[in-house]
């Protein structure tokens, strides 16, 4: 299997991003396949103060973010003892 370069790939997603798809960010959980993940649907805090993450493999329950800096600063600050991923997803 050929896989297309950086600049390639980014031309593909402006493409596909021009052509009346939704693209953003996502935080996907490290420890599932990129091939399927769970995406990150937010955080529930509990009576006790302690956070409890929201996982899904639905990718429009996904948070979706516009920019990549801030699906990092939200996965940075929120996510620290958990392993995950900032991808950029298109839905269509």
């Amino acid at each position: 299997m050929i896989r297309p370069t950086a600049t390639r790939r980014r031309e593909i997603v402006q493409k596909l991003a021009a052509s009346a798809h939704d693209l953003g960010w996502v935080i996907e959980a490290g420890w599932t396949s990129t091939a399927k993940p769970d995406y990150w649907c937010g955080v529930e805090v509990l009576g006790d103060g302690v956070c409890q993450h929201h996982w899904n493999p639905d990718n429009l329950q996904a948070v979706r973010f516009a920019r990549e800096a801030d699906a990092r600063v939200v996965a940075r600050c929120l996510l620290e003892t958990e392993s995950y991923r900032v991808c950029e997803h298109i839905w269509s």
